[in-house]
């Protein structure tokens, strides 16, 4: 899922989850709406910082240096979209709060990796 942190990740998560709540939508159609308003700013350099559903509403602010930005959110944006319907997929039946849980245990932080060069033949 791209060069930002696994925090960052689950909060953006999260605060996409509590905007559903708020507004009484479900959590595919907050993701959609994020990543809609999240296409339609990506040229004007604007960060995605709330959603809406119904009415629409969506605010945006400069983007903070670092990792954050505008191309990388929105390709976070697609991540959880395509992990939503992964998880939605295992578990149909699932309510969107459990759907949330089995989101978050897939995001998670790589801890240490090594390379394995025990398949070279010489």
């Amino acid at each position: 899922m791209g060069n930002l942190s696994s925090k960052y990740k689950r909060i953006f998560l999260r605060n996409i989850a509590w905007s559903a709540e708020d507004n009484a939508v479900s959590l595919s159609l907050a993701l959609k709406q994020a990543a809609q308003s999240r296409l339609k700013s990506s040229s004007s350099g604007l960060y995605l910082t709330g959603t809406s559903a119904n009415g629409a509403s969506v605010n945006y602010s400069i983007p903070p240096s670092g990792d954050a930005t505008p191309t990388s959110i929105a390709e976070l944006c697609g991540e959880l979209i395509d992990l939503f319907e992964a998880v939605k997929a295992a578990h149909s039946d699932a309510d969107d709060e459990t759907l949330l849980r089995y989101m978050l245990n897939r995001i998670v932080s790589v801890k240490s990796y090594c390379s394995n060069f025990g398949g070279l033949v010489r």
